[in-house]
């Protein structure tokens, strides 16, 4: 099995685990789930792609990169809302309502993490420091120079 299969797979059973917390009421682990979910689906792209992916930093790092790339899907703020989930895990302020809203904003960000992974990077070329960095980061250094 490719690594990225393994991702996605996880992803999507930290998914349905994440709306099943939310419906027994557990809002935490609903919200840890659905932050998980996303973490793995971004890491399987990322593991597609050969692109480093292990630390925490790194994830957003990746979905920067995929915006830039496909920035009509709005990935960053998708990724954001999960974000504001794993954050809830340790606050505990997000209503049930909230939750669930974040929890189909993951469902979408993860279905279009698919198919980022299943296409090519449409001939993105880094034409700022800032983007160099960030896929240099990505790529171990083997990105190509700004234009």
């Amino acid at each position: 099995m490719q690594k990225y299969a393994h991702y996605t797979e996880d992803s999507q059973n930290l998914l349905t685990q994440a709306q099943a917390e939310l419906d027994r009421g557990d809002l935490r682990q609903a919200s840890e789930k659905a932050w998980g979910a996303a973490a793995l689906a971004v890491k399987g792209v990322a593991a597609a792609r050969n692109w480093n992916h292990h630390d925490h930093g790194l994830l957003f790092d990746v979905v920067a990169q995929l915006n830039d790339e496909r920035r009509r899907e709005r990935l960053d703020r998708l990724f954001k809302e999960a974000s504001e989930l794993h954050k809830n895990f340790y606050e505990d302020w997000l209503t049930e309502t909230a939750i669930q809203e974040g929890i189909n904003a993951v469902e979408v960000l993860t279905r279009r993490l698919e198919r980022a992974r299943r296409s090519p990077n449409g001939g993105f070329v880094p034409r700022t420091a800032r983007q160099q960095a960030r896929l240099g980061r990505l790529t171990w250094g083997q990105s190509a120079p700004v234009e």
